[in-house]
């Protein structure tokens, strides 16, 4: 900040002090570049912690320099009432200068507050998500001793939930890196695809237009290097189809994360597709959820 003390009074210090206010809309330029780079890292409608933090610094140095540039005018009031009197145009315009660079601190504190709101507000909404997971996770045990199908294989899965937290809504990186062998030979339509659709239409039922659909289902999955054989792919999406009922790219990812699993746990396509399903019927949660708590239990908790 300024030290403007040196500066002189009379006539001469009205000079200085224009020089003085010079300098700190040159401060205020270089500001107000900062802030536009920093906005331009984010979203405009980002409201994270680390994109209100990274605004409310440079927010900070601009209050700065406006409470700098408010002494700086105060004291060029003064000077200007000294020396040409207090009904002087000259010191009437530094009166002016002087209640818009007020008004403008106001709304530069204005919009501070509302920001560290915003990052109180986001921290509560941390301490609720991680109540809400022990919540979900008590649901889940619940669920264990109420549904049928999925009695056996949850029994521990809401102590484990307890550890996940709020990492149900992140991608599934775990099972992203499944994918092996890149580069693989687009699939052309001969007796391998037929085979492959007639495979799904028999464990599925699905005909005319939703089994042509499963079947360009299938050429994407295995486009994307998941599954041995386009036949393994077919069984592949025929049990997460019967198991979820998705359809079109729910069912291509789900069924990707079901090879994933597999070939990274040695999850069974139709225990995870069944336990996947479990959780979306029960809890409401979509099948990438589903598949991203299944990703982040142990082994040898889920499917016992």
């Amino acid at each position: 900040m300024a030290d403007n003390s040196g500066l002189k009074i009379g006539v001469e210090g009205e000079k200085e002090f224009k020089n003085a206010l010079r300098d700190i809309n040159r401060n205020f330029k270089v500001l107000g570049s900062e802030m536009k780079l920093v906005t331009s890292q984010f979203d405009k409608q980002d409201k994270s912690i680390e994109a209100i933090t990274a605004k409310n610094e440079v927010l900070n140095k601009e209050i700065d320099a406006q409470k700098n540039k408010i002494g700086t005018l105060e004291k060029a009031l003064k000077n200007a009432a000294d020396t040409f009197g207090e009904t002087d145009r000259r010191t009437q315009n530094w009166a002016i200068k002087l209640n818009n660079a007020k008004a403008d601190l106001v709304k530069m504190e204005k919009e501070l507050e509302k920001n560290n709101q915003t990052l109180d507000e986001v921290s509560q909404g941390f301490n609720e998500a991680e109540d809400e997971a022990v919540e979900f996770a008590d649901k889940i045990n619940q669920a264990a001793k109420e549904t049928e199908d999925a009695s056996s294989r949850f029994k521990k899965l809401g102590s484990v939930l307890k550890g996940v937290g709020v990492a149900m809504g992140a991608t599934v990186a775990a099972i992203g890196t499944a994918t092996v062998a890149t580069g693989a030979s687009l699939v052309k339509q001969g007796d391998e695809y037929n085979m492959a659709v007639n495979q799904i239409s028999a464990s599925t039922g699905a005909t005319g237009q939703e089994l042509e659909a499963l079947g360009e289902t299938a050429q994407n999955v295995y486009k994307h290097n998941f599954g041995e054989s386009l036949d393994d792919v077919a069984n592949g999406i025929s049990e997460v189809k019967k198991q979820t009922g998705l359809m079109g790219e729910e069912l291509e990812k789900a069924t990707e994360s079901g090879f994933a699993l597999s070939d990274t746990f040695g999850f069974e396509m139709q225990e995870s597709a069944r336990a996947a399903s479990a959780l979306m019927k029960n809890f409401g949660v979509s099948a990438d959820e589903a598949y991203n708590i299944i990703a982040h239990l142990p082994t040898d908790s889920i499917f016992l």
